[in-house]
């Protein structure tokens, strides 16, 4: 007669189930840290795919950049611009960016008539160095009401492979965060454009005084950086040689004392040699 075969003790039982709680508690963060690395590789791309458009528009616009905005009818910013060479708004959503909505819950990207150009160049993922790549250095020529510019010509940009034009944008929640301040914008969604790291800009540069990045400005603590978004994995940075680069915010911000602690008006340029935002 065959034995009967003995089942599992309760603490066998208990230790199994502990082994996988360990298991699952070791791979989670790992699996979460691999579709998030997914994720920065597609914004990468997206921020490639920008950047092949920008130098389209400058090949049809003698090396100049676009206007950064202007009011309309329609309201259009350098995303807007670039449209006819870049083909698609999808290329500016991040692939964990946040919706905007409004308190209807219209989309920006899927809602039909609301989904428009008004709408979809300004609410979108990725960050235009306005500083410097529009505007001239006494910011006398900036006018919120018409065509903010006048943008640069691409020859003024002495190290193309060492500055940034443009960069995936979050505006984190902080003190003056435009964040905070429009019902539209969800928390580390995107904006049409970005400030760099020091108020106190190098001579060609304009920024106002709630520009730059820390406490107090209007891109909130990281200027609108996207390491935030990414888990604090870093950020993409087109530059404007056509490349892009995955850095932290404080590699973004090389050259200057920013740390998202400092007030926006006490951060400045130490080293212009680093400094990866100027026209030098």
């Amino acid at each position: 007669m065959p034995r009967k075969r003995p089942g599992f003790t309760l603490i066998e039982l208990l230790v199994v189930i502990a082994i996988i709680a360990i298991l699952a508690a070791i791979l989670f963060p790992v699996f979460a840290g691999v579709r998030e690395r997914a994720k920065m590789t597609s914004c990468a791309s997206n921020a490639k795919n920008i950047g092949t458009a920008v130098m389209q528009y400058h090949q049809s616009y003698d090396d100049y950049n676009p206007i950064f905005f202007t009011n309309g009818p329609p309201r259009s910013s350098w995303v807007g611009q670039i449209q006819p060479y870049a083909k698609s708004f999808v290329m500016f959503k991040c692939p964990n960016m946040p919706d905007a909505t409004d308190a209807q819950g219209r989309s920006i990207w899927t809602t039909p008539g609301f989904a428009v150009v008004d709408n979809l160049s300004l609410w979108e993922g990725y960050a235009w160095n306005v500083d410097y790549m529009n505007f001239s250095a006494d910011c006398s020529d900036f006018d919120v009401n018409g065509r903010s510019g006048p943008p640069i010509n691409m020859s003024r940009v002495q190290r193309p492979a060492e500055t940034i034009m443009a960069y995936g944008c979050a505006l984190a929640p902080g003190s003056g965060s435009f964040a905070g301040s429009n019902s539209l914008y969800p928390p580390y969604g995107g904006y049409f454009f970005g400030t760099s790291p020091a108020i106190e800009t190098t001579p060609e540069g304009c920024a106002f005084a709630n520009s730059g990045w820390g406490q107090g400005s209007f891109n909130g603590p990281y200027g609108g950086w996207e390491q935030p978004r990414h888990q604090d994995q870093g950020g993409n940075g087109l530059f404007c040689d056509g490349h892009v680069r995955t850095m932290t915010a404080g590699q973004a911000a090389a050259g200057t004392n920013w740390n998202p602690n400092l007030r926006n008006t006490q951060i400045v340029v130490k080293d212009r040699n680093q400094y990866l935002w100027d026209l030098q």
